[in-house]
């Protein structure tokens, strides 16, 4: 997982979704991992929640929840839902 600076308690909304689209890019190869996250935030952002709110759904209602019963799709779903919790962490930290 790539490392950045945390958030900084100064920081707008507007720099904090500049910072997350800057880490969403950088690892682009990994685009399957990011449906969790990218998908959360745009709905977020679509509910009228700041990225605090939208982080604390995710927690409470993203990570960890949902299944899949094929095999190639569980595979694919542990991958986002590892990913997702690393990224969260890495927000929070």
């Amino acid at each position: 997982m790539i490392y950045h600076r945390p958030i900084e308690v100064a920081e707008t909304g507007e720099e904090v979704y500049s910072r997350v689209a800057k880490f969403m890019v950088e690892i682009s190869e990994s685009k399957d991992k990011l449906i969790i996250i990218v998908k959360s935030l745009i709905t977020g952002s679509f509910r009228g929640q700041d990225l605090y709110q939208t982080i604390q759904y995710i927690e409470d209602n993203v990570i960890g929840e949902g299944a899949f019963y094929l095999p190639e799709a569980q595979t694919i779903y542990f991958q986002q839902q590892d990913f997702a919790k690393g990224f969260i962490y890495d927000l929070n930290d």
